[in-house]
């Protein structure tokens, strides 16, 4: 879905649009322009903050009048105008006051570099699906205005699920998740809304971030406590350099990227390494620039290529997804996390075994082939003090939080 809009050459009508620290009277009367017409772009702004701020989202009604009175808001608030007052069904979902504060976001709400990417991340160019419609297991993915790129025209995605309570809907986040609580307005009860709809969430919804700081935050979350981390992952990425080139694909690749990041229990003594060249077929087995595939699409019928040129389908039964590689020695692997969004428009799953083989080089050999866990930490320590020497926070971080997972003393 593509979302584009055109900037009305005169703004003369943002002289009308009143300050919100001006418009909250003693009374208390909503923020409001004079407006002769609700069919105009004011009639709309005006129906806007009236329903936020008789819905109590006092902080939200100021975000949107100050937001108004810049270039970059009008425009998109305009562009927003322009599609509901047609009657295409949009969503705005309006984080509560006490999610603006819990974020940081204080008035003047427009001094944040960041409100443009965080605002439009919160405009849908389509309506929600219903509670009903959603499959207690299944992720919905739904597009946003904001643009995954500075240039690009194609929206960031949200990962919507069925929520913890009844009627409600989550957003799922790299770090939690959120919850759409209900509604707040809808067009045909505020005229000049036109199709578009305001929900109440709990929270300020998160950007997708780059991959280095998922890579970060998933290693922290979960390594203490079980080992589907991505910390050995995360090191290999750095000793064979293609950390750097998935980052640089995410970014620059219209196609989309799609990883496959095995946990730390996907590692075995024996598949420590320091031969880079070993690493690489190994690891181009588990991602892929050609497209940006979510579980939506983990389908019977479905086919990916790998960098490795290797391809994987999908199965599922009761026990879950799992992801079959073509790699005649590797069986399937369990898919244990999925949809984890990255910036730019790629998405990362996590996967609880190697997806590629290759014989990988030893540090340690002991016989009968097998490594022991000190030689996998002798090769993360050693990645570690290179990376405290060459200035490598991601791997530095990363390779010591691996150490501490497979028992590694410093």
């Amino acid at each position: 879905m593509r979302y584009t809009t055109t900037l009305v050459s005169t703004l003369t009508l943002l002289a009308s649009l009143v300050s919100p620290i001006a418009a909250q009277s003693a009374a208390q009367q909503p923020v409001s322009v004079d407006c002769t017409d609700s069919s105009t772009f004011q009639g709309f702004v005006n129906a806007l903050l009236t329903v936020l701020h008789y819905s109590n989202n006092l902080a939200f009604e100021e975000v949107i009048a100050e937001w108004s009175e810049t270039e970059a808001g009008y425009e998109v608030l305009e562009g927003v105008w322009t599609a509901v007052s047609q009657r295409e069904d949009w969503t705005l979902l309006v984080p509560t006051d006490a999610a603006l504060t819990s974020a940081g976001l204080t008035a003047p709400y427009t001094n944040n570099q960041d409100l443009y990417s965080i605002l439009t991340y919160h405009i849908l160019p389509l309506a929600l699906p219903s509670y009903n419609t959603f499959n207690a297991s299944a992720h919905y993915i739904a597009e946003t205005i904001a643009p995954i790129t500075a240039t690009s025209d194609v929206g960031a995605d949200l990962v919507l699920q069925m929520g913890k309570t009844d009627g409600q809907i989550s957003v799922v986040a790299l770090k939690g998740e959120s919850t759409i609580t209900g509604e707040i307005g809808k067009g045909d009860q505020a005229g000049a809304l036109g199709g578009l709809t305001l929900m109440s969430v709990d929270a300020v919804l998160p950007v997708p971030a780059s991959l280095p700081e998922v890579l970060i935050t998933l290693a922290k979350a979960t390594t203490e406590a079980s080992s589907s981390g991505l910390a050995l992952y995360t090191t290999a990425l750095n000793n064979s350099k293609v950390l750097n080139t998935l980052t640089n694909l995410n970014i620059s690749n219209a196609k989309g990227l799609t990883v496959f990041a095995p946990a730390d229990v996907a590692f075995s003594g024996n598949q420590a390494s320091t031969s880079a060249a070993a690493w690489l077929k190994v690891l181009a087995g588990h991602y892929t620039s050609s497209q940006t595939l979510y579980s939506s699409g983990f389908t019977a019928s479905a086919k990916l290529f790998m960098s490795s040129a290797n391809a994987v389908t999908f199965v599922t039964n009761s026990s879950g997804t799992y992801v079959v590689s073509s790699d005649a020695s590797k069986g399937s692997a369990k898919i244990i996390r999925s949809d984890i969004l990255l910036q730019g428009g790629g998405v990362l799953h996590v996967v609880d075994r190697l997806l590629a083989s290759t014989v990988l080089e030893s540090t340690n050999s002991t016989a009968g082939g097998s490594t022991s866990n000190a030689a996998t930490g002798g090769t993360l320590a050693s990645s570690a003090m290179l990376s405290y020497a060459s200035g490598n926070s991601l791997l530095a971080v990363v390779a010591c939080i691996g150490m501490a997972a497979i028992g590694f003393s410093i």
